[in-house]
């Protein structure tokens, strides 16, 4: 019988797939610069980002609504954390070394090194562990992402390669 993943790893690789999927529309131009969608629609966010952002609580919504409420907004806070890191990450035209305030002008707030919306979703994880019934699948799929990010970022030169070389 087929068994599914662990929603942690299930959401990491959304997440990843999401994010090689912006790169390969924005390409080295971060927070949709040339892409036709109106902008400053909600703050700095484009139409793009609320009708994606739309698309993946919904989906989330659905997909996690048999646990508490809390591991929704865990699970959806996670996707939208992982792609967000991995997109710097696996774009080779910013890569791990130009993660930083000097490069990334659309994260406008910077604390040790980090967006402070990092920070935000750090405090979101803490709350809804403390709020969520379901600790040990919150524990397990933290810990799972984690690694699978660890494992992503040193990988992603291999991607940054694999970028370039199907381009020529």
């Amino acid at each position: 019988m087929f068994k599914p993943i662990n929603n942690g790893i299930f959401v990491y690789f959304v997440s990843i797939i999401y994010s090689l999927m912006e790169i390969e529309m924005e390409g080295p131009n971060g927070w949709c610069t040339h892409m036709p969608t109106a902008r400053n629609i909600l703050a700095t966010f484009t139409f793009y980002h609320l009708l994606m952002m739309a698309f993946i609580i919904l989906v989330f919504f659905q997909l996690f609504h048999r646990k508490d409420i809390w591991m929704i907004i865990m699970y959806t806070t996670l996707f939208f954390f992982i792609e967000d890191v991995m997109w710097f990450m696996f774009n080779p035209y910013y890569t791990i070394k130009k993660y930083s305030k000097e490069n990334i002008h659309w994260h406008t707030r910077w604390i040790f090194g980090q967006p402070i919306e990092n920070y935000i979703c750090y405090l979101v994880l803490i709350i809804t562990y403390i709020k969520t019934k379901y600790k040990k699948e919150h524990m397990n799929s933290v810990i799972n992402i984690g690694i699978l990010m660890a494992i992503g970022i040193s990988l992603a030169p291999l991607y940054h390669y694999f970028y370039f070389k199907i381009r020529q």
